[in-house]
């Protein structure tokens, strides 16, 4: 269970699947963390794990409209994905490698064995392996944050300086909204809050609402919603999108959709106050350990604990051209 939020931004598995990935590894050893070797086949989980978000970010910045099987053998404008999948590997082995080292000082135990998922790595390991890696990363973290806690508990003073540094998004109590959601309005922002203020008094009216939407740009639509944080779920986009921007909203407030032309009218809000430090000091706690264990890590990878043996760009390409 992850009881805590994500310490770093860590890269997981997404996007289009750029080519075939063939885990046909060596054996040899390629890098070591303290007593764990890294080879060929362990190195392939990261690469498997990666290749997509990697890939697709790099099709983005050279302008690459489609890629086939020739993908990561190739160059654009001189750059390799090759190079920058190899530079993303290692990057989160470093990052691991920091995190075990940080862990045997502090004594935390790994309940779900995060070494030894990459140390017996086959070459029969897919994404899912990398997805797993993670998620025992992550558990080994939860056990890291509460030793930090007894080794280094807060002051007060470093409670609200944690608990200062939130972004208000996170300090927000549930909210309720009922709104419109205004659908391919040619105007601006403004003219719409206009409408909407002619709309609302004295009482909300739907009909009056499309009515004057669409005079002012035909083809416009207009829909009522009701939205409430707690039943959001992280796969509703839209929704997320409106709770983060009008969840402290008054009625009659405009805001931007994620698309062109399309914006939201509060026309009810409930609850969204900002919560104290006084009402959320468990809130704070998890900032502070959160800041202290980046912090921490962000030290050990510093002294550079990993240590690479190998170039992993012929590694990669054989991996990953094998079945061209």
């Amino acid at each position: 269970m992850l009881l805590w939020g994500a310490v770093a931004a860590v890269v997981v598995a997404g996007g289009a699947t750029v080519a075939a990935v063939a885990a046909t590894g060596d054996g040899a050893v390629v890098a070591r963390c303290g007593d764990l070797t890294i080879d060929t086949d362990g190195v392939m989980v990261h690469a498997q794990g990666l290749a997509g978000q990697v890939g697709a970010a790099f099709a983005r910045e050279h302008a690459i409209d489609s890629y086939g099987a020739d993908f990561w053998g190739e160059t654009y404008d001189g750059a390799s994905p090759l190079d920058a999948l190899a530079d993303a590997v290692v990057d989160q082995l470093a990052l691991d490698c920091a995190t075990w080292t940080l862990a045997d000082e502090l004594g935390a135990q790994d309940p779900a064995g995060s070494r030894e998922i990459l140390a017996d790595a086959t070459g029969s390991a897919d994404a899912t392996d990398y997805e797993l890696l993670r998620s025992a990363v992550e558990n080994l973290r939860d056990g890291m944050r509460i030793e930090l806690l007894e080794s280094d508990p807060p002051s007060e003073d470093e409670l609200r300086a944690a608990f200062d540094g939130l972004d208000d998004v996170y300090k927000g109590t549930h909210v309720a909204l009922t709104l419109w959601r205004v659908d391919a309005f040619a105007g601006t922002a403004d003219e719409l809050a206009d409408l909407a203020r002619t709309a609302i008094s004295p009482d909300p009216d739907l009909a009056a609402m499309a009515a004057g939407v669409d005079g002012a740009s035909p083809g416009a639509t207009v829909t009522e919603l009701a939205l409430d944080s707690q039943e959001v779920s992280k796969e509703d986009l839209f929704a997320a999108h409106v709770i983060e921007l009008a969840g402290r909203a008054e009625p009659g407030d405009v805001a931007p959709g994620m698309t062109d032309g399309e914006y939201v009218v509060v026309l009810d809000r409930a609850g969204g106050e900002l919560l104290t430090l006084e009402q959320a000091p468990q809130m704070a706690r998890n900032a502070y350990v959160n800041d202290l264990l980046e912090q921490r890590i962000a030290d050990v990878a510093a002294a550079e604990p990993l240590s690479v043996e190998r170039d992993l760009r012929p590694i990669l390409e054989r991996e990953l051209t094998a079945s061209r």
